[in-house]
């Protein structure tokens, strides 16, 4: 502060002040030195935030759609290691909204995150998730926190539920693994946006009890083939089967980008074919 001054006002440029939360201004004898005033707690919140998702989508079908309002806001952080983060979090299969009366909950996974260091530029937009992020079904929600370690919850979107996809399928056009010539061919399906990391997997079947075929079945893995998005079938070659088992199991497992295995579509077929062959 000038000497010689009695009074006077000090402006604090736009962006100074880039967090909610409280603030007092001080005036200082010397740089780091004892405090001589203070002025009272001024409450700073939050710009006015608007986060809306789609309330259902279908699993791998179709990019999703944000609509992003920040309402208020005249300018960006005068801190050059200010950062915003966007994330998109998953909260799995078996959350529902009324257990979390929509908000956010810790055990959240976050698929994507999207960094921002201003605000100026997203007054009203549209922004796009492409659809092979929602790779999984269960709750979905966007953040939007502040700060490097992210710490901070500044707004958050509805939940959006994920429902499984109709697109897969499996079948065979052998009723039976025998007679088998060469090969047994297995048809899929899949969503437009599956990567090419799902499989179709062969299972023998094996009663639980060894003296009843009217027993639970046990399935005992054998191999898998991969389900790729350029084809729509797979061969599991004769020799992989034998015709002292009851029957063999085909399952369509997909693999979401985290990793995760879940099992879609299932066929059985029967080893011999009880309508005449031997």
């Amino acid at each position: 502060m000038p000497p010689g001054y009695n009074d006077g006002e000090v402006t604090f440029r736009c962006g100074v002040v880039d967090h909610a939360g409280m603030f007092i201004f001080q005036m200082l004898e010397t740089p780091g030195g004892p405090v001589l005033t203070e002025s009272n707690v001024m409450y700073v919140k939050w710009p006015r935030f608007t986060m809306e998702l789609p309330q259902t989508h279908e699993v791998l079908t179709n990019d999703v759609s944000l609509h992003f309002q920040i309402g208020g806001a005249q300018c960006d952080s005068a801190h050059s290691g200010n950062t915003f983060w966007l994330q998109l979090v998953y909260y799995g299969a078996n959350v529902t909204w009324s257990s979390t009366d929509g908000l956010p909950i810790p055990s959240a996974q976050v698929v994507k995150r999207q960094n921002f260091t201003t605000f100026t530029n997203i007054h009203n937009v549209e922004l796009i998730f492409e659809c092979r992020l929602f790779d999984r079904a269960g709750i979905y929600q966007m953040l939007f926190r502040a700060g490097p370690e992210q710490h901070d919850l500044v707004a958050y979107s509805n939940q959006m539920r994920v429902t499984p996809s109709k697109a897969y399928s499996l079948d065979s056009l052998s009723p039976s693994i025998y007679p088998c010539q060469t090969e047994i061919r297995i048809r899929y399906t899949q969503p437009k946006c599956s990567g090419n990391d799902d499989k179709v997997r062969l299972y023998k079947q094996i009663p639980q009890a060894e003296s009843s075929i009217a027993s639970p079945m046990n399935l005992i893995y054998v191999t898998e083939m991969r389900a790729q998005k350029h084809k729509a079938s797979v061969v599991f070659q004769c020799d992989l089967f034998e015709r002292n088992w009851i029957g063999y199991c085909f399952v369509y497992m997909s693999t979401a980008q985290n990793g995760a295995v879940v099992e879609q579509k299932r066929i059985c077929l029967p080893t011999k074919n009880y309508s005449g062959e031997i």
